[in-house]
């Protein structure tokens, strides 16, 4: 039969206090009680009750201590338990002791307050079930229901997980499965499937993390993605693939950092390749030095970038060695190191340059030093000192540019070559400015202003206004203007003509003054006339020549002046006055219409 002893109120006193010595100090215990029963294997207690063991302090209603071996060791509480322990104290409906090994868990109605010896803010926690391990001083805790989370609060911040454990010696908290994390004083927003938090500097690490900057302005707010990470006061590491967004920027990257200032992410580094997106564009490179503040940053090695214009036009894909960003004016340059050059492409264009840079607002690129573009959409290619793209509306423009463009009719290939200081290309025309020019079939121009009319994308008309030289196959001419089709091979000259023709066998030069000629280069034809000026002005030799009109026939040599026409032809002794008169400058033969020749006669 068991032994057992009743302490009741009837003794004189309320309460009945006994220590019990087991083999050592440290395991003494001190127990303090209303009522309670003794036996054999264990204690029972009914009413108000304490133990004390070291930093380990129970008080409750209805317990028993369970002996083994001689020695109180279990602990098993059933209705209501108050506990402290070295870090902290907790409330239950139940609790499961070992006196020996330190260790227990608490059920039901779990409320627990942690306090870490590197931190002078506590962590609260409710939960349904939570173990207790002193002598390690690791504490875990979980809710009975699947469905249902711990909630955890430390200062301002608030937490809910499926389950948590906390390291006393490390002072961390770490937050497993579906892990919502508010830190108010942060202003941040924390979700993951594990979150570790260290007490002392509250820093923050994760698997499967986000976390969202609260601001004001949700698009200064700064989202977080991340499988491996570490928060610290002055910045967060990130050590696997990893995503950060913050407005328009995206950064995904795995390894790179983002450093604090004044409590603030400001600024990132990245230590691998990372894959970049801003309001225009992406890009990814080597190495990327980015302030989030400001917008602004540098990418190095190996960048390789794709600008995406507004109104759905063709985006743009660029290689080079750095990129610089600059995202509140959304305004990016990019160079070539040593010998390498920036490589460009859009489409089937592809350009070339040591430098680029790219406003978003005019939706132009730029290239600068050695640039070239070989444009195979439009068979062409050019070379210049600076090169624009317009990307919203296809223009080309530049400095001191070399053009060719191959074009085919009537089943042969030619080559249209323009050189300019300043050169602009739109749809419907190219504008020459400076001195310009033109080489196409046999004929040359040279000009300070030219302008290329286009019909769907050819070039087919020139136009110059600002004084023109001409160089074609047998002769040269100047004029103030000149209008000339490039399908026909067909241009007139206008205001203050002068052409030289050569002669087709002789080589002499018929030098001819007009204000405005006609040229036919398939059929090696001339004409021209006089409108504010008197007379048309030939010469040839010692010929001299006028007439309100003129027509030359290059093949034939035929030259026809037509309207008050004046011959002074010394070779040949003549003067010749008339309406019309038709020479033949190879064979001097001349045919007129009411003709006056006058014959000069030597002594």
């Amino acid at each position: 039969m068991n032994k057992k002893i009743c302490v009741t109120g009837s003794f004189f006193i309320i309460f009945c206090f006994f220590t019990l010595m087991i083999f050592a100090e440290e395991e003494t215990l001190y127990i303090e009680s209303e009522q309670f029963k003794m036996f054999d294997d264990r204690i029972e207690f009914y009413k108000a009750s304490e133990i004390t063991k070291g930093d380990f302090f129970l008080r409750g209603d209805t317990f028993t201590i369970f002996r083994k071996e001689g020695r109180e060791r279990q602990i098993v509480a059933e209705d209501g338990v108050y506990l402290e322990f070295d870090t902290g104290k907790a409330t239950s409906l139940t609790l499961d002791y070992d006196l020996i090994d330190e260790k227990g868990i608490m059920t039901g109605n779990v409320e627990a307050i942690i306090t870490s010896a590197g931190s002078t803010e506590t962590i609260e926690i409710n939960c349904d079930i939570l173990d207790i391990d002193n002598e390690t001083g690791v504490f875990a805790g979980q809710m009975s229901d699947e469905q249902e989370r711990v909630d955890l609060f430390k200062g301002n911040m608030k937490a809910r997980s499926t389950s948590f454990e906390y390291f006393e010696q490390e002072d961390i908290l770490v937050l497993y499965n579906d892990v919502f994390v508010d830190d108010v004083d942060n202003e941040r927003e924390i979700t993951g499937d594990l979150i570790r938090l260290t007490m002392a500097d509250d820093s923050i690490e994760g698997k499967g993390v986000s976390i969202r900057n609260k601001d004001s302005e949700d698009e200064q707010a700064l989202e977080i993605e991340s499988d491996d990470f570490k928060m610290f006061d002055d910045r967060t590491e990130f050590y696997q693939s990893s995503t950060i967004r913050r407005g328009d920027f995206v950064l995904t990257s795995p390894d790179f950092t983002v450093y604090k200032e004044d409590g603030t992410e400001k600024r990132v580094l990245t230590k691998e390749r990372s894959y970049m997106e801003f309001e225009t564009g992406k890009a990814t490179s080597n190495e990327l030095d980015y302030d989030l503040e400001d917008e602004a940053g540098t990418m190095k090695g190996d960048v390789d970038a794709v600008i995406i214009p507004g109104d759905e036009a063709t985006p743009v894909n660029i290689q080079c060695d750095v990129l610089e960003i600059d995202g509140k004016n959304k305004v990016y340059n990019g160079e070539a190191l040593e010998n390498e050059k920036i490589t460009l492409t859009r489409g089937s264009l592809y350009a070339e340059s040591k430098y680029f840079s790219y406003k978003s607002e005019l939706q132009r690129v730029l290239l600068r030093e050695e640039a070239y573009i070989d444009d195979l959409n439009n068979a062409q290619r050019i070379w210049g000192q600076e090169i624009e793209l317009g990307l919203d509306d296809d223009s080309l423009s530049g400095k001191n540019i070399r053009l060719t463009k191959d074009t085919e009719k009537d089943g042969e290939s030619e080559t249209f070559q323009m050189k300019s200081e300043d050169f602009r290309s739109y749809e419907e025309r190219d504008e020459f400015r400076g001195p310009s020019e033109i080489i196409t079939k046999n004929i040359t121009l040279v000009s300070e202003r030219f302008d290329v009319l286009k019909v769907d994308g050819q070039q087919e008309t020139i136009l110059a206004t600002d004084g023109v030289f001409i160089e074609f196959n047998k002769g040269q001419a100047t004029s103030t203007e000149l209008n000339f089709d490039l399908d026909t091979n067909q241009g007139t000259l206008t205001k203050n003509v002068v052409a030289n023709i050569e002669q087709k066998d002789e080589g002499e030069l018929i030098t001819i003054q007009c204000d405005e000629m006609f040229i036919d280069q398939n059929s090696g034809s001339y004409a021209g006339n006089v409108s504010e000026s008197e007379k048309v002005l030939i010469t040839q030799g010692n010929l001299k020549a006028e007439s309100k009109s003129f027509e030359y026939d290059e093949e034939n040599q035929m030259l026809i002046l037509i309207d008050e026409v004046y011959v002074f032809d010394p070779d040949n002794r003549r003067t010749i006055l008339g309406d019309r008169l038709e020479m033949n400058l190879e064979t001097d033969e001349t045919e007129g219409r009411n003709v006056q020749m006058t014959i000069i006669t030597t002594e």
